[in-house]
């Protein structure tokens, strides 16, 4: 999961011939950095749609474009691609100090038939300093830079259109924690022309977030979303045309806290999703998300969304009612999956069935373990808890320990001391002197 030095382990490609039963694996030379800075960039891995056996994964770290002609079960260096990925986030740093490498690849399926391999292939790499965007067009036996492209940013995300119109989102940071500028360009792949089609442009001092989750409907190719990157307050943002990009439609618009919204959110699947609003008086509650890094519409199901933050994964059935003035109902569609890590549990003879200590959000007190529960601990919130422990002779008293960013919550606490079995916590408890639990 990680490049750092801390962690010993290379990557693995896994694969499956039968729609995912059962698995076989491959082991990289190379880490593959899953939970590094950029990780929500994509896809690297893909698959040509005319031929199975060829794939190929963009590598990070330097370690560049490789390619399998087996379907995966072997992998050999593309040598011949000229730009592995120089853009590094946090120079110096053992976390984020080493190349992201590349971003995505796309194939042209019109340049291939059933059974023989796509001719025309793009990869696109994180360098802001020249070229990112490169292109075959012999099966990957040369490359070249696009001609005409921008410059300065780095592409997202990329999605061919079937009429040859290359949608790429762009933004001055890999994500999912940076980058505060960007573009929407597009690329009409059959005349070479170069586009800006930017909702809010980068020149415009309304646009802090630059651009990541980028969408185009596979049934109506001029249809096409994309999603505010790094937008934490008042929310982020999701754009939608349907005329490929020359005009946008915004879901939601105006100044916070008076919103005209073009959606509805149901959070009952995930009731704390609410993070305890309001704890930050600038910010909507619950949000529609933050690093919004992919965006998908089904392929089969123009009315059907779904998009991953920060916090789960979101979703609409009913997404065409944008485009005539109705109102887009968004849920909650992680039911029964959470993106987090828990650290610590606990299970008092009395009180809850179990307590938790959750990386992100925290914990929770679990009355019901069929459903989650309706909060998170908070008053004090650490956004992440590193151990929990209950008093023996009195099981009502737990306490917790955690961390949490001092610049953003220079009044938080590391400690939390309940003494109802973790309904409540006392946020006036004391602490060690300069016990910052600084995260």
């Amino acid at each position: 999961m990680y490049t750092n030095s801390w962690d010993p382990h290379n990557g693995y490609i896994l694969r499956s011939d039968d729609q995912g039963k059962t698995w076989e694996s491959t082991e990289l030379p190379f880490k593959v950095g899953g939970n590094m800075p950029g990780r929500s960039q994509g896809p690297r891995l893909v698959i040509d749609p005319n031929d199975n056996h060829v794939l190929y994964f963009g590598a990070r770290s330097g370690n560049g474009l490789w390619k399998s002609t087996d379907s995966g079960v072997t992998w050999s260096k593309v040598n011949n691609f000229p730009n592995p990925g120089t853009y590094i986030p946090f120079p110096g740093k053992d976390y984020g100090g080493d190349p992201t490498g590349f971003s995505w690849i796309a194939f042209d399926p019109r340049t291939g038939t059933a059974g023989h391999p796509t001719q025309t292939i793009y990869a696109a790499v994180n360098d802001n300093t020249g070229d990112n965007l490169y292109r075959s067009t012999d099966g990957g036996e040369t490359w070249a830079a696009v001609p005409g492209q921008p410059t300065g940013f780095l592409p997202h995300h990329g999605v061919l259109s079937s009429t040859g119109m290359l949608y790429i989102s762009y933004s001055n940071g890999v994500g999912p924690y940076d980058g505060n500028k960007g573009d929407v360009w597009k690329l009409n792949t059959n005349t070479g022309t170069w586009t800006k089609i930017s909702p809010v442009a980068s020149s415009d001092s309304n646009n802090y977030w630059g651009y990541g989750g980028l969408a185009v409907d596979p049934q109506h190719p001029d249809t096409l979303m994309v999603a505010t990157l790094n937008s934490w307050r008042p929310d982020a943002n999701i754009y939608r045309s349907t005329d490929g990009g020359n005009t946008w439609s915004p879901i939601w618009q105006g100044a916070y806290p008076n919103r005209t919204l073009k959606y509805t959110m149901d959070i009952s699947a995930a009731p704390w999703l609410t993070f305890g609003a309001p704890y930050d008086l600038q910010a909507a509650s619950p949000k529609i998300g933050w690093m919004i890094g992919d965006l998908q519409i089904d392929p089969f199901n123009s009315n059907r969304m779904m998009y991953g933050t920060g916090a789960t994964l979101y979703g609409t059935n009913n997404l065409t009612a944008w485009d005539t003035g109705g109102t887009v109902n968004i849920s909650v569609m992680a039911k029964g999956v959470e993106e987090t890590h828990v650290i610590d549990l606990i299970s008092p003879p009395s009180g809850a069935h179990l307590v938790s200590a959750i990386g992100d959000i925290t914990g929770f007190r679990h009355d019901d373990l069929t459903k989650a529960p309706s909060m998170m601990f908070t008053n004090p919130y650490s956004s992440v808890t590193t151990s929990l422990d209950y008093a023996e002779l009195k099981p009502n008293v737990i306490v917790r320990v955690g961390a949490f960013d001092k610049s953003s919550n220079p009044s938080g606490k590391a400690l939390g001391i309940s003494t109802d079995g973790g309904t409540t916590w006392n946020p006036d408890a004391t602490e060690p002197p300069n016990a910052s639990g600084e995260k």
